[in-house]
């Protein structure tokens, strides 16, 4: 007997005393160690296929299987996955492919048990390795661009789809091709790809889509305006997705036309394709802004629900080990907090806004650790920068899904991670919670927002946010406010001279709806020599001007008495000298704003109902001891505004300001000693 069938006698010897004792789990790690070395290794492919079909309770197919026969193992890795062995099956289908002399079937399967088990880098790879053997293998190059987009390399995409597009017209790939451009900003490549797209075909809603969003980001606002118009007229809402972006680009332009017939992909969105990334576009401001009746805000509330049980369907699918298994509430009660926070921060001003926050929770002998999800390096420089110093770790997330955010999260032994957006902004990675990459996860959102996701644990607000008919996570309530703010500037308090009564509008655009606009309409109309003030950077535009003129003038609203300021370099804090009364937004109420206004001594008028979003009026005007403005109906917010318009000499601006002054809005330490013992409280009681 030979060195060689020595070897092979030992290890087949132990193989089969392993699986009679039962032990198929050794058996089968043997046979990993075993064809790792040999990858070309048939009899110790053919006892893998065994074990593997034993642990599957189907040893009686064994002798009747052709084990040198490549349909034996597709319909073995068929099985595997089926029974949820994704690691088994891609190992198997690791081996086999050597063997078979890398068949296409085994490739492709390889790759799509990877894209599976979430190993995203590896199934880009393993794709790649399959169109390199054959290149026209169609659904091979579908998953592999789609796989693409989703990890966020579409300009990877983009050469590969223009050498396609070199031998074909097909729909889907131009379509494909398109959604790359824009992710690229490549705007003159959408322009010049969608209009071909409808020179063949001008009932195409899928260019005419792109047209008007691209024209929207380059700030082209009659333009797309007109594609918005051109998409509706052909009225093919197919598409949810583009339904639902178009629906955001209408809000931003104030097109209330296009508004009144959106809506209805909203009610009609049954499946949310994961693929497309389209969870959190139900959740954009434009969207909440429809929440307005009951009806509105059930269905907002359903597709929430929906998209979470899919991910949460996508998490069972291809679950991972949690580093460290933490149970709450621990046997010693933990004194320190390693806090996690998620967020998507892209603008230095706000990562400004939150340093002071970090570094006080670090003061207090909590590690705080901040995973960001940005777009390019240069913007997540910016935000690293800003936040310098006030970090125990800033973590960068680039074009990572959910799952492999999770895993980079789960790395770090978290007591609580925290997402800071909530189900607010396309790019959030909340759906990373599905993964359980903390035992304890909770949301702390800037605009608070029902959320319906079971995998949230807790929602940290204030006594003044909470409704007794409130849906969503537990409440985690802080005894003062939900949030704080930066010190603001003492600028002086002085009304400029006018003969006019000046309501102001601070929030954006994308926040007003028809009926607001109408009771707005109507505390103009009964308070004489009146005027309404819009001011944010988005009103210095002549389309969103023309839409609300147009709108306002449906309830015999002048002209004149609609005022833009034009000026967005200026101190936004100035305006308020100008104005004497602040309307707030329904129903989606604003913040910040409210607290601004108070701070240079302008009283606000906000509507409140019973959701978080059409609550954060009340939480502020509460907070800062101004509760008269706080209204339960569209008439009482009406009256109200127009009553305080008849006794505009009774408001003292500099009392006002004191009443932000004395707020816990302002304090920052104390904030911090709330938000901590609000979280301690939950980790270590039972």
């Amino acid at each position: 007997m030979t060195e060689k069938q020595s070897d092979n006698f030992n290890w087949e010897k132990e193989v089969n005393n392993k699986i009679k004792q039962g032990h198929t789990e050794q058996a089968k790690n043997q046979l990993f160690q075993i064809l790792n070395s040999n990858k070309n290794n048939p009899k110790a492919l053919c006892y893998l296929g065994q074990v593997l079909y034993i642990e599957l309770d189907k040893a009686e197919l064994i002798n009747s299987t052709a084990w040198d026969e490549l349909h034996t193992y597709l319909k073995l890795l068929e099985d595997l996955n089926n029974q949820g062995k994704i690691n088994d099956a891609i190992s198997l289908s690791h081996f086999a492919i050597p063997y078979f002399n890398s068949h296409n079937q085994l490739l492709y399967a390889n790759a799509a048990l990877l894209e599976v088990s979430g190993n995203s880098d590896q199934a880009i790879s393993a794709y790649a390795r399959l169109l390199e053997s054959n290149p026209e293998h169609d659904p091979g190059w579908e998953n592999y661009i789609s796989l693409l987009l989703i990890q966020g390399k579409p300009l990877l995409a983009i050469p590969l789809l223009e050498a396609k597009l070199k031998h074909t017209d097909d729909k889907s790939i131009q379509e494909t091709l398109l959604r790359c451009y824009f992710a690229c900003k490549k705007y003159e490549k959408v322009e010049s790809l969608a209009l071909k797209m409808l020179d063949h075909d001008a009932e195409n809603t899928f260019p005419l889509a792109m047209l008007c969003m691209s024209h929207y980001f380059q700030e082209n606002m009659g333009s797309s305006q007109d594609y918005l118009r051109q998409f509706i007229q052909i009225g093919n809402f197919k598409e949810a997705e583009l339904a639902l972006q178009l629906l955001n680009t209408a809000s931003k332009l104030c097109d209330f036309e296009s508004l009144l017939q959106l809506p209805e992909p909203l009610k009609k969105l049954s499946v949310i394709n994961k693929r497309d990334m389209i969870a959190n576009s139900i959740c954009q401001l434009s969207i909440r802004s429809l929440t307005d009746t009951p009806d509105g805000l059930s269905h907002y509330l359903e597709q929430q629900a929906r998209w979470g049980e899919l991910t949460k369907r996508e998490a069972l699918k291809s679950p991972f080990a949690v580093a460290k298994n933490i149970t709450y509430p621990p046997h010693v009660p933990k004194n320190t907090i390693k806090f996690g926070f998620l967020s998507v921060l892209s603008i230095p001003k706000l990562a400004e806004i939150l340093a002071p926050f970090f570094k006080s929770l670090i003061d207090l002998g909590n590690p705080v650790i901040l995973f960001n999800v940005s777009v390019n390096d240069d913007e997540q420089q910016q935000v690293a920068n800003a936040f310098k110093g006030n970090l125990s770790q800033f973590i960068p997330i680039f074009s990572l899904n959910d799952q492999d955010t999770a895993k980079i999260i789960a790395q770090h032994d978290l007591d609580v991670l925290i997402d800071l957006n909530g189900m607010q902004q396309p790019k959030s990675r909340v759906g990373a919670f599905a993964w359980r990459p903390a035992p304890l996860q909770l949301i702390w959102a800037g605009i608070p927002t029902p959320c319906m996701f079971t995998e949230v644990d807790g929602q940290i607000l204030d006594p003044f946010l909470v409704h007794d008919s409130q849906l969503g996570p537990q409440p985690v309530i802080l005894p003062r406010v939900w949030t704080t703010i930066n010190q603001l500037p003492d600028l002086d308090l002085k009304r400029q001279s006018s003969n006019l009564v000046t309501f102001s509008v601070m929030v954006s655009a994308d926040k007003i709806r028809p009926k607001q606009i109408q009771l707005w309409s109507e505390i103009l109309n009964k308070t004489n020599d009146s005027e309404i003030l819009f001011s944010r950077p988005d009103y210095s535009n002549k389309v969103i001007q023309n839409n609300l003129h147009k709108e306002f003038s449906k309830h015999n609203v002048s002209p004149w008495q609609i005022r833009f300021n034009n000026d967005i370099s200026s101190n936004h804090l100035a305006i308020h000298n100008q104005v004497d009364i602040n309307l707030d937004s329904y129903p989606v109420n604003s913040g910040l704003t409210i607290i601004e206004a108070a701070w240079m001594g302008v009283p606000t008028v906000s509507l409140c109902g019973e959701a978080l979003h059409q609550r954060i009026g009340n939480s502020v005007l509460n907070n800062i001891d101004m509760k008269q403005g706080i209204t339960f109906s569209a008439q009482d917010y009406v009256d109200k505004a127009v009553n305080l318009s008849q006794n505009i000499t009774a408001i003292k601006r500099d009392e006002i300001r004191q009443k932000v002054r004395n707020s816990s809005f302002l304090n920052w330490e104390q904030f911090c000693t709330d938000f901590q013992a609000a979280i301690k409280n939950m980790i270590n009681s039972p």
